[in-house]
């Protein structure tokens, strides 16, 4: 059975918390989440809740919506190598989660990245500057 899990960002106290609650109204919509010690009422950081995808990274961490993820060379050698790195999201053409690479290749910039190869780095928000720097590269 898939693995239902989410999170959100609090974009003022600058913070990501789980989530394990949801509220919907008569519409089926998200209105309002909530944990254990805490509620919250969705209004503006709608944007800012992320679905788990079912999926675990190469380490075992479960992968989230708006997740940054590099790639690994497959296990072709010895040496794990980072060849590209995106950000996770829903394809509603696809209908799947795919990485859309952000490094700003016009050749890859159309191409998704197979989840099956990747590791967390970071997300959009805890970690923005991981969408431009080029040292995710860097495999340790």
């Amino acid at each position: 059975m898939k693995e239902t899990a989410y999170r959100i960002y609090d974009s003022e106290e600058k913070k990501m918390y789980d989530v394990d609650r949801l509220d919907f109204n008569e519409e089926g919509e998200v209105i309002g989440i909530g944990h254990s010690r805490w509620s919250y009422a969705l209004s503006e950081d709608k944007k800012n809740l992320m679905q788990c995808i079912g999926r675990v990274d190469v380490r075992g961490k479960r992968i989230f919506e708006n997740d940054i993820v590099r790639t690994i060379q497959l296990p072709m050698t010895s040496v794990p190598t980072a060849l590209c790195w995106g950000v996770v999201e829903y394809d509603t053409d696809a209908c799947a989660y795919i990485a859309r690479p952000t490094y700003g290749s016009d050749f890859l910039g159309s191409f998704t990245i197979q989840l099956q190869y990747v590791e967390v780095i970071g997300n959009i928000y805890e970690n923005p500057e991981l969408l431009t720097n080029s040292e995710v590269l860097n495999y340790d």
